[in-house]
């Protein structure tokens, strides 16, 4: 186990991308720095027993991008610096654990500052955003811009969804499924 930075911009997969050339796997947490694009299937972090634990930070104006088709598994929480952008592809996948945490802790997206969201998913290629089943994720961020299409929101825990006014929220051709109340407020 082990905490990585990215280098440089490029594909998680890539040596190149990473300080020491270590690309980061189960059990690591992991801070970019640049922009990188998830261009494999991966799980970080140890599923640590609390809800402050971040195992995959995402700095101040930084675009972090899961590629079409990817799956990332986070064990533990989501930290985003101000003006980052998470970027969804076609099929592409998040999915919280706390499965090896001893407990029950509800991981989720981290944050004090602004954040963009979009979610590229596709009629036949939906993206989905969830928790392992028995448990909850949690969104406790106040997101800037989301463009959400064709997206499955699956046990998110009950929160508030806060949206900034005078920008663009658009969630078309989501599903919510064994969620809790989710309230949609201005940040």
């Amino acid at each position: 186990m082990a905490a990585i930075t990215s280098a440089q911009a490029g594909n998680w997969s890539a040596t190149a991308t990473w300080t020491g050339g270590v690309v980061p796997t189960t059990g690591d947490t992991v801070t970019i720095a640049h922009a990188v694009t998830l261009d494999q299937n991966v799980t970080i972090g140890t599923s640590p027993n609390d809800t402050t634990t971040n195992v995959l930070t995402i700095n101040s104006s930084i675009t972090f991008t899961i590629g079409t088709g990817r799956a990332l598994t986070i064990r533990g929480n989501v930290s985003q610096g101000s003006n980052c952008a998470l970027v969804m592809q076609a099929g592409s996948s998040i999915t919280f654990d706390n499965s090896a945490s001893g407990g029950s802790p509800s991981y989720g997206f981290n944050g004090v500052n602004v954040y963009y969201l979009t979610v590229n998913g596709t009629s036949g290629s939906r993206c989905s955003i969830s928790a392992i089943s028995g448990q909850t994720f949690r969104f406790s961020v106040a997101w800037w811009n989301t463009q959400v299409t064709y997206c499955d929101i699956t046990r998110a825990a009950a929160s508030v969804f806060s949206l900034f006014d005078g920008v663009t929220h658009n969630w078309s051709y989501c599903t919510w499924t064994s969620c809790g109340v989710v309230e949609w407020g201005s940040a």
